[in-house]
């Protein structure tokens, strides 16, 4: 399992979000770019290591 970076764009749950912080076992991910701010959504989540992948870096 490779882990993400701090400026990582990764996708989870069917979502994409960039991480802002790396944990030993999750990443913080800001989604504020990647969803409409119109709905009631977490703008900041924590995601298991095993629960994304990468897509950019």
């Amino acid at each position: 399992m490779i882990k993400a970076n701090i400026g990582d764009v990764i996708l989870f749950n069917e979502r994409k979000g960039k991480v802002v912080s790396v944990l030993q076992n999750t990443v913080v991910v800001d989604t504020t770019n990647f969803t409409s701010i119109n709905n009631n959504e977490e703008v900041k989540l924590v995601v298991r290591h095993k629960d994304y992948r990468i897509i950019s870096n």
